[in-house]
């Protein structure tokens, strides 16, 4: 068989006539043959007498198994392969958008059209500082095993004028965004 012919394995239709056959030719020759069959060898030797190809059958299923877990584990790596790709990618992506904000803050442009895309700057949310953890209102705290600011919260206070020790608004980063049309 040629290296880069798929192995066919056998359906289950046929591996189940093959098994009923096998059975009933063993059967066969026990009952109306009075052939003593104690062991697989001569179970074996029996069937392939009969016609019946036990050892090929297994060697056909044993080689489509071990197809499948061959093509498994090349798909694995592929998707690993792929998987490091698209994270390579959704860098050069975040390296392009950081680009074209910055000469459009150089430009001093805050929108740009074009038949394919749309660009526009906006300002971003306030980035949240916590400064200090320990000084943070308990209610806006929640202690599991380490202490977690409840950063909604905080952010929520602070954007309403209210002042929470322990953290602060910082300044906005620009946002951009492209539509594609």
């Amino acid at each position: 068989m040629d290296t880069m012919t798929a192995i066919q394995t056998p359906s289950s239709w046929k591996l189940e006539r093959v098994i009923a056959l096998a059975q009933q030719t063993l059967d066969s020759l026990r009952t109306e043959h009075g052939q003593i069959i104690e062991d697989d060898a001569t179970a074996i030797d029996s069937l392939l007498a009969e016609g019946v190809d036990i050892p090929a059958l297994m060697r056909s299923m044993v080689r489509a198994s071990q197809e499948a877990k061959a093509n498994a584990d090349a798909v694995g790596l592929r998707i690993d392969e792929l998987k490091t790709r698209v994270a390579r990618y959704d860098r050069q992506q975040e390296k392009w958008r950081e680009t074209i904000l910055a000469a459009m803050q150089a430009l001093d442009m805050t929108k740009h059209s074009d038949p394919e895309f749309s660009l526009s700057i906006r300002d971003g949310n306030a980035k949240l500082h916590i400064a200090d953890i320990d000084a943070l209102p308990r209610k806006m705290v929640v202690i599991i095993k380490i202490k977690k600011p409840l950063t909604a919260d905080i952010r929520a206070a602070l954007e309403s004028g209210k002042t929470v020790a322990g953290a602060t608004l910082g300044n906005a980063a620009p946002i951009l965004t492209i539509r594609s049309r």
